[in-house]
């Protein structure tokens, strides 16, 4: 995985996973860009971690906390239209995000722990 250095390489549906304790993703867990709003500096990703769990953060945060890999998106939240956290978190109960956290090999998660 990579640092992310541009607004250009992350986008709705890029997976991300957290590098280190902290917002709401502990170190390890998955999560998915769900929003992207601003330019520059000012740029915001909203964050959408595997136990449903959504977040705003800066770009610099993002630099901070997360890895990447470039061009690892989901296809089918590539058209995603963040409305609303509400309606976020529904559409997450409802499995829309599910693609995005496909299971981990039991070696996976025994890392995590």
């Amino acid at each position: 995985m990579n640092d992310i250095s541009t607004r250009g390489e992350l986008g709705v549906g890029s997976r991300v996973m957290a590098r280190a304790d902290g917002g709401r993703m502990a170190k390890g867990e998955r999560g998915i860009v769900y929003d992207v709003r601003g330019s520059g500096d000012q740029t915001r990703y909203g964050i959408l971690s595997e136990k449903g769990e959504c977040r705003e953060y800066s770009a610099a945060q993002v630099k901070e906390l997360f890895d990447f890999t470039p061009g690892d998106r989901v296809a089918e939240l590539l058209d995603y239209r963040f409305e609303n956290a509400g309606k976020l978190l529904v559409d997450f109960q409802r499995g829309r995000f599910r693609p995005a956290f496909p299971p981990l090999p039991r070696t996976a998660m025994a890392a995590r722990s």
